[in-house]
C-alpha cells in the first residue's frame, strides 16, 4: 500500500508499533521434538499421562500460539 509509511508516521506511537515485522517459518518435527525435550522440564509438563499434557503438545504441533504470564 503505497504511501501507507507517511500516514503512519502522523501518529508516532502507532508507528513504533507496527514499523517491522518478523516472518518464521514453520518448524520441522524433529525441530519441535528438539523444543519440547529441551523446554519440557521448565514448563512442569512432565507426565505424559497427563491430559494438560497431551493437549499443550498438539498446540504446539499445531502452531496453537497462547499467552503466558
Amino acid at each position: 500500500m503505497p504511501g501507507i509509511g507517511k500516514r503512519l508516521a502522523r501518529y508516532p506511537q502507532l508507528y513504533s508499533r507496527v514499523g517491522f515485522v518478523h516472518h518464521y517459518k514453520p518448524m520441522s518435527v524433529e525441530e519441535q521434538a528438539f523444543v519440547l525435550a529441551k523446554y519440557w522440564p521448565h514448563l512442569n509438563l512432565d507426565d505424559p499421562d497427563d491430559f494438560t499434557t497431551k493437549e499443550a503438545v498438539e498446540a504446539a504441533r499445531q502452531g496453537v500460539v497462547i499467552g503466558i504470564m
